[in-house]
């Protein structure tokens, strides 16, 4: 993993996202400081998945790795967790 830019994994993720059927939302509001909340939906049957991110200018490895790890946990008890972690995996790899 790279570093990568926030702006632009964000506008990755909305695409990938919008190609599985499921809704992005960020909001700015959710997290402490420059932190906001990225919160990935599915229409048809109502879950979710919600992780913060920061809002620097760069997603370390680390805050990657951090997410992935953390989608990974909520997949045996969130349904739509296993497409974002095969999304996230797709959009993290180098």
């Amino acid at each position: 993993m790279r570093a990568r830019n926030t702006r632009k994994v964000l506008q990755e993720l909305r695409r990938l996202c919008r190609a599985k059927g499921l809704e992005l939302e960020i909001d700015k509001a959710a997290g402490k400081g420059s932190h906001q909340a990225a919160i990935i939906r599915d229409a048809r049957n109502g879950s979710y998945v919600k992780f913060v991110i920061p809002g620097h200018d760069e997603l370390s490895p680390g805050v990657q790795r951090a997410v992935l790890a953390y989608v990974l946990g909520l997949t045996p008890r969130v349904p739509v967790a296993q497409s974002v972690r095969l999304i996230l995996e797709g959009l993290f790899e180098d």
